[in-house]
């Protein structure tokens, strides 16, 4: 996929989501409701024009901090690598936006949908993709597992980032399934995620050190 036609798609997300905002701005009441706790009941209410709006101001102000990173990145040259996989991610990052925007206006006129169940699936698409982008990655300061071993070294950023890869890939199934099954929801979309982050951190340390003595 070209940066160019990447852009337009991406671009076209974020003017829908503007345009479904003012297309329901007079539908909704004054008051809606923005936030879901885990049993999908609203916890969080907000004005309609901040409810409505909030999301694609979010979503525009993140597209232009992905469209600036390959440009003021120090290994920018790296993120070329995998641009194409880079400018996908973006776009299904922004398409979940606006599927987060729609859940939101469908529950506030009247349709009372799970919104737990409502993300559980795209967030596994989220994830898995996010595996994807993991394995394709290659060193720079922006996009990927940074941690201060993974940045010094080559190797060690390689081998971190496919393991985190699998481990994205693998939780981001396991999302989906709990999608048909209704069953550890939470776990899967919210808390392997914290154990994610704990063994990738871990193992980049201990790789980066084994490394280090070997090289001694």
């Amino acid at each position: 996929m070209k940066v160019k036609y990447s852009r337009y798609i991406s671009i076209s997300v974020l003017l829908t989501m503007f345009i479904v905002a003012i297309y329901f701005y007079p539908l909704l009441p004054d008051k809606i409701a923005t936030h879901f706790n885990a049993q999908g009941i609203p916890d969080a209410f907000m004005g309609k024009f901040w409810g409505l709006f909030i999301m694609p101001i979010v979503a525009l102000l993140l597209y232009g901090l992905f469209v600036i990173i390959p440009h003021v990145d120090p290994l920018k040259k790296n993120i070329e690598k995998f641009r194409t996989h880079y400018d996908i991610f973006v776009f299904i990052f922004m398409t979940f936006f606006l599927y987060l925007e729609l859940g939101i206006i469908l529950w506030n006129v009247g349709i009372r949908i799970d919104m737990t169940r409502f993300v559980t699936f795209p967030i596994g698409i989220l994830y898995v993709y996010l595996g994807v982008l993991l394995f394709k990655s290659r060193r720079n300061w922006f996009v990927g597992i940074r941690t201060p071993w993974t940045l010094s070294s080559e190797e060690v950023w390689n081998k971190t980032n496919t393991l985190g890869g699998w481990l994205f890939l693998i939780d981001g199934i396991l999302v989906i399934i709990s999608f048909f099954t209704g069953k550890f929801l939470m776990f899967f979309m919210v808390w392997m995620m914290f154990v994610i982050v704990i063994i990738l951190f871990v193992y980049s340390y201990l790789l980066w050190n084994k490394l280090s003595r070997k090289e001694q």
